[in-house]
């Protein structure tokens, strides 16, 4: 977000996590399967954009 940092969030019907966080950060279910899930997608997101910037070079 703002700060530069992924921001992975807990998907909750009485949070609006979705709406703060829009694209910018990942929503998972409060599970450890699903939070790690979202860690991978991170990672993936962020090994996509330094091959894009490497790229550039």
């Amino acid at each position: 977000m703002a700060a530069d940092y992924t921001v992975i969030a807990a998907a909750h019907p009485e949070s609006a996590a979705s709406e703060v966080i829009a694209d910018a950060g990942f929503l998972a279910s409060p599970t450890v399967d699903d939070v790690t899930d979202a860690l991978e997608r991170t990672t993936d997101y962020l090994g996509s954009c330094l091959v894009a910037v490497d790229a550039t070079r």
